[in-house]
């Protein structure tokens, strides 16, 4: 199962019948968002479940698995388990780490709408642009209260270059429009410096740039 579950209504149903496929040697295999180390999976629009390693645990369980391993490491954002066919020990799970990190992370979103607001007061109506065409620049241009002023969105993709999103192109960033002095960047924010420190902006100066996690 390679990112289904999420999208799934009624996963448990799902993983029973998963189950129910399986001889005593048989092993299932998956991926499943991670919620608390992809940010994003809690406010992209189909994924209607999200889970933590104790909630990913509970459901292959009750679902007659055994033998489960839940590894947080190997793939970035995402949980990769495995488990086998059979009756699970009971186990007392302890969720108040996952309860804690759930406030954080609704209080994470909170903070990054109140960035873009911010962002959109600072500008004050001058033409901006959005740095990334993916799920976080489609997030900050959602949120803006005018949308009548972005001129563009950037990204460094060729395959995205030459598209268009919310009826607004999408450039390369050599390609930023002069008159646009102010850029809302649109990535995760545990890469986004890093990345937007690898642009060159040829012969203009540098926009002023905002993110989402702060100026």
């Amino acid at each position: 199962s390679f990112f289904a579950l999420e999208h799934i209504p009624d996963p448990r149903n799902t993983v029973r019948q998963i189950a129910s496929l399986l001889n005593e040697e048989g092993v299932f295999y998956g991926i499943v968002p991670d919620t608390f180390g992809n940010v994003a999976d809690f406010v992209v629009v189909d994924h209607v479940n999200h889970f933590t390693a104790p909630s990913l645990r509970r459901l292959l369980v009750d679902a007659g698995f055994a033998e489960v391993e839940i590894d947080a490491k190997s793939h970035r954002g995402a949980l990769v388990f495995s488990a086998r066919p059979g009756a699970a020990t009971a186990q007392t799970l302890n969720v108040k780490a996952t309860v804690e990190a759930s406030r954080e992370l609704a209080a994470y979103w909170h903070r990054a709408t109140e960035q873009i607001r911010f962002a959109e007061c600072e500008i004050d109506g001058s033409p901006i642009a959005i740095y990334g065409s993916g799920f976080y620049g489609a997030y900050i241009f959602s949120t803006l209260e005018n949308t009548e002023t972005v001129r563009c969105f950037l990204d460094r993709s060729p395959y995205q270059q030459g598209k268009s999103l919310f009826g607004k192109p999408i450039l390369g960033p050599e390609h930023l429009p002069i008159d646009v002095s102010a850029l809302l960047v649109g990535l995760n924010p545990a890469i986004a410096r890093a990345a937007l420190a690898q642009i060159t902006w040829a012969d203009r100066a540098q926009p002023k740039l905002f993110f989402l996690d702060g100026i």
